[in-house]
């Protein structure tokens, strides 16, 4: 008894020093000798020490024989859903289906019933939120989503290093608020989400993202002038071909073609810029549509099957809608047409329009900045405008300064002073 003794102070010594590793060889022999009656700290402190190196498998099984001995002891469920957690959720393999992914949120949800602040319970739930968002399970999202206590969800961005860039990690509560929002959302449930984004706006007033989702529902419930102020004011700041989109979409609700088509065409001309390609066959879709109310059709049918051929060549399957359209355009497939051919063909139709539309300039180029991706270009009225190198329309090794360029100038936002400016773009050399 005397030796057990002195080998449980060892270990809680190790434990406590953090020294994890001899204090699981130490308690691996109290808990071998102690076969007809095991004590249950003991237990938790091998489980405690096994988690934190990683040895989740085995802290499971000794946390399965702890509850056998007391199932009510708090600090062995910590331990058993902390297991489960980092075992079985953490990182989900990619064909795990719902009903294994739902048992292991269960279970552990199960075992912190009377802690709704549970860490791991959160972070279990959030893990099965998004699994149930990927597949489209919405209506799984917001029952999940009344698993955790979202008032008492930390408001703390997370700081993090990314190639020598610190990025944050939104909070736990603005995730909660992102993740349910979001399934209102797809269930065009607008009343219920623009709930959401009020309650979530309070807290966090500039989340670009979910001032969207807001000004989405407001447009959907009916008020669509107001609803596209908003998204103008977003897409100052975030210069996404989706935000474009939503505010093309009310213009065309709105029966106000001529805006309808300038932004979906905005939106064509940054769907460039996209990272995922998968969703902007959506832009090219609805332009095809604009174009086709207002009898444009050779154009609306060279659009649709833009949607069309950037879906087949990277083997998407065909959206149902738009193979309707294409139908409804007596576009009969397949069609002999590249992808890349017809997109350099209609990127000059977007170009031309967007010109067209913007006051046209002379100058020169004034200056370089150091990072080498804008500068300033001085107009022959005296006026420096800023520009970006994207913008530039010409072999950009001779990009260099003092060359005479002509030029559009198009409304921007200033981040750094916060405010209305105005930018250089169609840059071409005089």
């Amino acid at each position: 008894m005397t030796d057990l003794k002195s080998i449980r102070e060892k270990a809680s010594k190790l434990r406590k020093e953090k020294n994890y590793q001899e204090a699981i060889e130490s308690l691996m022999v109290v808990w071998g000798k102690t076969k007809e009656k095991k004590d249950k700290w003991d237990g938790w402190s091998l489980a405690f020490c096994l988690n934190k190196v990683q040895k989740h498998n085995e802290a499971l099984n000794v946390c399965k024989e702890v509850k056998r001995i007391d199932p009510e002891f708090k600090l062995i469920k910590l331990e058993y859903v902390r297991a489960i957690y980092y075992l079985h959720l953490k990182n989900l393999d990619d064909d795990i289906n719902y009903s294994a992914v739902k048992d292991y949120v269960q279970e552990v949800i199960l075992h912190t019933e009377s802690e709704l602040e549970n860490i791991f319970r959160q972070l279990s739930v959030f893990k099965i939120m998004d699994f149930c968002a990927d597949k489209g399970m919405w209506q799984e999202v917001i029952l999940w989503s009344e698993k955790v206590e979202f008032k008492s969800l930390s408001k703390e961005a997370f700081i993090t290093s990314l190639n020598k860039k610190n990025i944050e990690i939104p909070s736990k509560l603005q995730s909660w608020y992102s993740k349910t929002s979001k399934a209102y959302e797809k269930l065009e449930d607008f009343k219920k989400c623009l709930e959401i984004c009020n309650m979530a706006l309070k807290d966090f007033p500039d989340d670009a993202w979910l001032k969207r989702r807001r000004a989405i529902c407001e447009g959907q419930l009916g008020n669509r002038i107001h609803a596209i102020e908003s998204l103008k004011l977003i897409a100052r700041e975030k210069r996404e071909w989706f935000i474009y989109r939503d505010i093309a979409c009310f213009y065309f609700e709105l029966k106000d073609h001529e805006n309808a088509l300038s932004y979906i065409i905005e939106a064509c001309i940054s769907s460039l810029r996209s990272q995922k390609p998968e969703n902007t066959w959506e832009v090219y879709y609805f332009c095809s549509l604009i174009l086709q109310q207002i009898n444009q059709l050779e154009l609306s049918k060279k659009h649709a099957l833009l949607a069309y051929k950037l879906r087949e060549q990277h083997g998407w399957k065909i959206p149902q809608q738009l193979t309707n359209h294409l139908r409804e355009l007596s576009i009969t497939l397949p069609v002999n047409v590249e992808y890349k051919h017809l997109l350099g063909e209609l990127k000059k139709f977007w170009e031309k329009n967007k010109s067209d539309q913007l006051p046209k300039k002379e100058g020169k180029i004034k200056k370089l900045l150091p990072n080498g991706k804008a500068g300033f270009i001085k107009s022959i009225d005296g006026k420096d405008y800023y520009f970006r190198v994207i913008s530039f329309n010409g072999n950009k090794a001779k990009l260099m300064e003092e060359i005479k360029v002509t030029f559009n100038v198009q409304q921007s936002y200033d981040k750094a002073k916060k405010k209305e400016s105005e930018e250089a773009i169609n840059i071409i050399p005089a």
